[in-house]
């Protein structure tokens, strides 16, 4: 499949909260008929937590990875882009991060038609070396090459690319390019990678086609109790690229992609026993973020927490917000009962990713859908 301009990939880790708005933004789209883009999700696998009460990693990587194969399958049984690339096994020491790759894919086998990501175009590195072994085994035909911000220079060079993908035994069609700006999504990066990519890559690899990954959610957000409003750069930029080109060609190979709501960050290396969790919100309007932070969900040392209702405050200040959609999603009408009185249903942190997430990506494939 080539991606382009209608087509959303958003970075997923794999992990409760975010595989269940998968699957439900599935559900969704598929009973309401929305005119929508097309979803292909980067589903990266997360580090394996430490579990701070024995001491030792939370699982061995093989159980991991096979723990994380079925929640792939159970809310995403179809094509995606996995990131098992630089899977940090044991946060607590110093050694570098382990290449899952193979790991993951035999697990998949070709039924899935996943495929694999790499970081770079080293040739000589384990993780290249993985993915050579899975596609003579028949269990990927493609792969995703994932550049992190100024990495792509090495494309300027196209020999380096060949020998590469010719490693493979794959030819250039059966390759995708991520450009990852991560947190750089200020106008000057996309202005400059637009310069690249329209005097350079799409005229020398003509078969490839482009993601452009970032995120605007700020990584540590200090929001005092209340709400802020925070610009979806990464969106706001990307379609200034699209609609500069627009009427130029006739499909243009460069797909949207974001982190979500969730931003950058994996999980934070803190002990959960002395975290304080407060209540937390990001709601997606059509070109800025809604952040909010509202009680202490959690806390340590004798404070007072609130539990669920610790949410109240936020999606209250949401709903009454003018650009809160009613009746949009299943999450606007969860978060309109909450408001109203009517619902009991808080939930949790994972509940709050996962609704947030839910309209998140419904509103983006709408927007995309629409261009």
């Amino acid at each position: 499949m080539n991606l382009n301009e209608h087509c959303y990939v958003p970075r997923l880790l794999i992990k409760a909260g975010e595989m269940k708005a998968l699957l439900e933004t599935n559900n969704f789209l598929s009973s309401e008929k929305r005119k929508t883009g097309h979803l292909f999700p980067l589903l990266v696998i997360p580090d394996i937590d430490w579990d701070y009460e024995n001491g030792q990693p939370s699982d061995t990587p093989s159980s991991f990875i096979s723990k994380k194969k079925d929640q792939i399958i159970k809310n995403w049984p179809r094509p995606a882009f996995i990131d098992a690339a630089s899977v940090v096994t044991n946060p607590t020491d110093s050694n570098q991060p382990l290449s899952l790759i193979d790991t993951a894919f035999r697990q998949f086998g070709a039924k899935y038609g996943m495929i694999p990501v790499l970081h770079d175009l080293s040739t000589s590195s384990d993780a290249y070396s993985q993915v050579q072994s899975l596609i003579k085994a028949g269990s990927c035909h493609e792969v995703c090459l994932r550049l992190k911000n100024q990495e792509w220079l090495v494309l300027a060079e196209k020999s380096n690319f060949i020998s590469w993908i010719q490693g493979l035994n794959l030819s250039e069609n059966s390759c995708h390019i991520i450009l990852d700006l991560e947190s750089s999504v200020e106008e000057s990066s996309y202005t400059s990678l637009g310069l690249v990519l329209f005097a350079t890559l799409i005229r020398s690899y003509p078969s490839l086609d482009f993601t452009i990954l970032g995120t605007s959610v700020p990584e540590s957000p200090e929001i005092p109790s209340g709400m802020e409003k925070v610009d979806r750069r990464e969106w706001n930029n990307w379609l200034t690229i699209i609609k500069r080109e627009d009427g130029e060609r006739p499909s243009l190979p460069i797909a949207f992609g974001d982190y979500g709501t969730v931003g950058l960050g994996q999980s934070v290396d803190i002990d959960p026993r002395i975290m304080n969790i407060s209540g937390k919100f990001k709601y997606t309007t059509d070109d800025s973020w809604l952040l909010g932070k509202g009680g202490l969900f959690k806390g340590t040392k004798g404070r007072d927490s609130m539990g669920g209702k610790a949410i109240i405050p936020i999606i209250d200040a949401i709903v009454h917000d003018p650009q809160f959609r009613r009746n949009h999603c299943p999450t606007d009408d969860w978060m309109y009962e909450i408001s109203a009185g009517t619902s009991t249903r808080y939930g949790n942190p994972t509940t709050w990713i996962s609704e947030a997430m839910l309209h998140h990506m419904i509103s983006t494939l709408e927007q995309i859908g629409s261009l």
